[in-house]
């Protein structure tokens, strides 16, 4: 990537990848016709309308009876049986099973507090800190 040095093994990956640098008016150019969610591609406003709105869940978990809306999701869940923890913190090491969870968990690592308090207007890295405060 010409932007930030990151390299890619193929040029659709690194297509994917410089897509992040655009604002977000020019990345979210797709809007469901069913609330205000924006989205990269056609593709992924069907999977939301289908997931979000219809609540259509055709992907199962091979460990349990739980569906879920995409293979992602399922194959995230899957992660929870296996122990498999693929995503980990290039700062502390932490392990992890998705990278949502390694998102949240850099936070810890920064002094960016997303969570304010209704109330007292405190401020905390995670919700889950914010619903041990209140």
């Amino acid at each position: 990537c010409d932007l930030c040095d990151k390299t890619f093994k193929d040029i659709e990956g690194l297509r994917h990848h410089k897509l992040k640098h655009l604002p977000a008016d020019e990345k979210y150019k797709f809007t469901c016709h069913l609330c205000p969610n924006r989205f990269m591609n056609r593709g992924a406003v069907a999977t939301h309308v289908k997931v979000v709105h219809e609540r259509i869940k055709e992907f199962g978990c091979q460990f349990c009876d739980r569906l879920f809306g995409s293979k992602a999701t399922a194959e995230i869940h899957e992660r929870i049986h296996t122990g498999e923890k693929p995503f980990c913190c290039e700062i502390c090491g932490w392990r992890c099973n998705s990278k949502g969870k390694l998102k949240v968990h850099m936070r810890v690592h920064s002094d960016l507090k997303p969570y304010e308090c209704g109330t007292c207007g405190k401020r905390t890295r995670s919700k889950n800190e914010m619903r041990q405060h209140e």
